[in-house]
């Protein structure tokens, strides 16, 4: 794949994560050569903003291991403002050495910096678009995350956890 390989790489993301269990899911949609490649995991003791950044971080890590390629352009469609704000915030959390005013650790320090690895390897561009819960959308052109909490609570008691937490729609 890698000597035929459009240099021009999407990925759309998404995480989830129920807050009174604390297990989350994340999921990565790679469209690339008019290939899709779909990337799910889930988590146990998380939060929402981790699941978002890691859905990010594990397609990246994707394409760094399987499709690395010279002068890639890479565009990340997120709803989440958390991800895409990061960006925007490096050069405050570099100037704080990554401490907060207390003199704490940022929250998500190990994957912000991760994050920030592939930002400066990577011609990356951040696009956010409205989350889930602005989308009227009836046809679902939009990237969506669905699932009841029963089907979550069923799939944990199963062992499962989630078999799929994400579904996506979009519309190229």
């Amino acid at each position: 794949m890698q000597d035929t390989i459009n240099h021009s790489i999407e990925i759309y993301t998404d995480g989830s994560c129920h807050t009174q269990l604390c297990v989350g899911a994340w999921a990565s949609i790679i469209l690339v050569n008019g290939n899709v490649i779909n990337l799910s995991g889930v988590v146990d003791s998380t939060t929402h903003n981790r699941m978002e950044i890691l859905a990010v971080l594990k397609a990246l890590e994707y394409i760094m291991e399987k499709i690395n390629h010279p002068n890639l352009k890479i565009t990340v469609v997120s709803d989440s403002q958390y991800v895409v704000g990061l960006i925007d915030r490096r050069s405050k959390f570099s100037l704080s050495d990554y401490k907060t005013k207390a003199g704490n650790d940022i929250r998500n320090i190990d994957l912000v910096l991760r994050l920030f690895y592939f930002t400066d390897n990577l011609d990356i561009n951040f696009d956010r678009i409205v989350s889930n819960s602005e989308v009227y959308d009836p046809d679902g052109s939009v990237l969506r995350s669905e699932q009841s909490i029963e089907e979550k609570e069923k799939t944990k008691e199963q062992g499962r956890f989630f078999q799929r937490l994400l579904l996506f729609h979009f519309k190229k």
